[in-house]
């Protein structure tokens, strides 16, 4: 349901953005890679500190002087393995994968743009784990997907025509979905982030 709910607001984005009068104003697309870290607290009062993997991409659509859309995907993974003697061995793999979008209202002085928005969007996450002894092999999965919404502010600047680099800090909400579809299961995140991000402009 989320995913729909994504893909439709992806879809309606494009078609705004489709919809322009090209006579208006002059389009411009971008890609960027963003740098940075994710700070969390659950309303369990758990502090939870996240890396963020410099896969994540936005996709910058221009569309106007004031208007900027900006889907994102990105894919974060880490790996842990405990070996105790060689007697026990506990690994485990986990997946998150980030589809999102921003729309920002934007100020333009000269080499410098200044972005005021939100942002939204879903998490895909899978954790493998295996457990191996002398006693037998054991393998456990579980999938969840979480849904995120908040404020999101920022700027970049221009270092040619073609090139910016910029930062952005953004205040999240995130409500965490149940693992396997196990609906007694309910937490809920203020997540805060801070990014560096370096577009390419075609």
């Amino acid at each position: 349901m989320r995913v729909f709910l994504f893909l439709m607001f992806t879809l309606f984005a494009v078609n705004v953005y489709a919809q322009q009068d090209s006579m208006a104003c002059e389009t411009q697309f971008g890609v960027g890679v963003t740098f940075g870290k994710e700070f969390s607290l659950t309303n369990y009062s758990q502090v939870i500190y996240y890396p963020v993997s410099v896969t994540n991409i936005y996709f910058t659509f221009d569309i106007s002087p004031v208007l900027r859309i900006e889907p994102e995907i990105g894919i974060f993974r880490t790996h842990s393995e405990y070996d105790e003697q060689s007697d026990v061995t506990f690994e485990t793999t986990s997946y998150n994968i980030r589809y999102g979008i921003g729309i920002f209202y934007k100020k333009i002085y000269e080499d410098t743009k200044i972005l005021i928005g939100g942002r939204l969007g879903t998490i895909h996450n899978r954790a493998t784990s295996e457990f191996s002894s002398t006693f037998g092999d054991d393998k456990d999965e579980n999938t969840r997907d979480d849904f995120y919404f908040g404020f999101a502010t920022g700027g970049e600047y221009m270092l040619s025509d073609h090139l910016s680099i910029g930062g952005e800090a953004q205040l999240n909400y995130i409500i965490v979905g149940s693992e396997n579809n196990n609906d007694d299961y309910y937490q809920s995140i203020f997540a805060t982030r801070t990014l560096v991000i370096l577009r390419f402009y075609y």
